[in-house]
């Protein structure tokens, strides 16, 4: 990487300061100095040594051959004519003016969001994603009408409650109804078996009633003893 930023000087060492990292700290091993603006200033003896360094041109690997010092290469890249690797390391070569189009837009490793959780993923993991997505939408399992429809997960309890296809027990079940049938049947069988509910309910009552009574009488023998 090529930064050309002026280097800084921090106390007790001459260095070229890393103010990348947050906060910045000399790079210097055995210094690690806190670089707040109180602690470093502008070493200009320095910067004229780095700016004065003979490099090449990022593109030397794609044919151009121009070598010259650092203080020019911003200069070079305004007219150079050859393609640079892409910033996101993607290995694809990209002209200067279509880079930044190309990171934003074409380059397989940009970050994009997805549609459903949000999620920052490489554009070109989407489709992995997708299979892991905790927010992507899926069919019901019923196949109900209309054909094709999906739900997201957070949705599908509540769908199935009123799927028309989803086979449900009869609510009265606990007391011994053993109807099962989609939405649409058990709402008949509801409205149709009301008496027939009612006589179920009625007998298990009594039996609840019976066994309250036996362990009251358990609790009074305990009582006497």
């Amino acid at each position: 990487r090529v930064v050309l930023e002026p280097p800084f000087m921090c106390k007790p060492f001459l260095c070229l300061c890393d103010r990348d990292k947050q906060p910045p700290v000399c790079s210097v091993q055995g210094c690690k100095q806190d670089l707040s603006k109180t602690k470093h200033f502008p070493d200009v003896f320095m910067e004229r040594q780095v700016k004065s360094m003979m490099i090449f041109c990022r593109s030397k690997q794609f044919g151009c051959d121009w070598q010259g010092e650092l203080r020019n290469l911003l200069n070079h890249e305004a007219t150079c004519t050859h393609p640079v690797q892409c910033p996101e390391k993607c290995e694809t070569p990209v002209m200067r003016a279509e880079l930044e189009e190309h990171v934003l837009h074409d380059c397989p490793h940009r970050k994009i969001a997805c549609h459903f959780c949000e999620e920052q993923v490489k554009a070109s993991d989407m489709n992995q994603h997708a299979l892991v997505c905790p927010d992507m939408p899926i069919p019901c399992p019923n196949d109900c009408p209309p054909s094709g429809a999906k739900y997201p997960p957070k949705q599908m309890e509540n769908h199935l409650e009123w799927c028309p296809k989803h086979m449900q027990r009869c609510e009265y079940c606990q007391h011994g109804c053993e109807f099962q049938g989609n939405t649409l049947d058990r709402y008949d069988h509801c409205k149709m078996q009301e008496g027939y509910h009612l006589e179920i309910v009625t007998r298990s009552f009594q039996i609840c009633k019976k066994e309250i009574a036996k362990l009251e009488d358990i609790r009074q023998k305990y009582e006497d003893l």
